[in-house]
This record gives structure tokens, sequence and C-alpha cells, in this order.
């Protein structure tokens, strides 16, 4: 059985996507940016779109009944290699314990002028 995910705790979409789709017990996520919900802009550097862009995930898993200790799997494009290290320090606040696989690489462009973009895998609570 696979259903749409949907919270206002994360930025819509501005393609015709779901935020994340739920298939049985897996939850996929949409690519997320660094973007507030609330007003839909991007944050102004790097740290602020890693933020938020870890934020908008972890709301989009939630909905879909996981949690960030739920996700297996990020996959994250950054405009600059550079910026692992930034991420690497949010990612290691956001998962202390057992942190997810992942993979990282540089892209050369973004949608709508991101500097970061991740997609998570994870599984629901039973």
């Amino acid at each position: 059985m696979k259903t749409n995910i949907e919270t206002d705790k994360a930025c819509k979409p501005k393609s015709p996507i779901a935020q994340g789709t739920k298939a049985n017990s897996f939850i996929f996520t949409t690519g997320q940016l660094g973007r507030d919900p609330k007003t839909g802009e991007l944050a102004p550097n790097i740290e602020g779109q890693v933020e938020r862009a870890l934020e908008n995930l972890k709301a989009v898993v939630e909905a879909g009944g996981g949690d960030l200790s739920t996700i297996v799997k990020i996959d994250a494009y950054v405009k600059d290699l550079n910026f692992v290290p930034i991420f690497n320090e949010a990612f290691k606040r956001y998962f202390p314990h057992e942190p997810p696989s992942r993979c990282c690489v540089e892209v050369s462009a973004l949608s709508q002028g991101a500097l970061i973009v991740m997609d998570a895998i994870a599984v629901a609570k039973e």
C-alpha cells in the first residue's frame, strides 16, 4: 500500500510531487531544501540551509510515522564539497547515536538556487 505524506511543518514542494511517500512500513522523502515552511524562503547561508533541510526531513518522516532514529539512509546533494564539514557537524547533532547511512555528492546546480538538498529513507514505527 502506498500513501502520500503531507505536513505543514515542512515546505510544500513547488513541483507536482508529494513531500514524501509511505509504502508499507517504508518512508521516502522528497528532496528537502533549506526553506522555511512558514515563509518559503531559503536560509541565507549553508549553515542555515543544512539545519532547515534536516528539520524539514524530520517533519516529513514524523508525519509518516517515523522519527530521526528510524532514518536508515540520507542522500545529500551539495553545490560545493567544501560544505561537507558543516554538514557533518549538523549530522552529528541530529544523529549522535547510530547515524544512518549517507551519500553526499557535489552537483553543479540545485533547485531554487539552494546550496544543499537532502532526501531520506526511513522505517515507520510499529
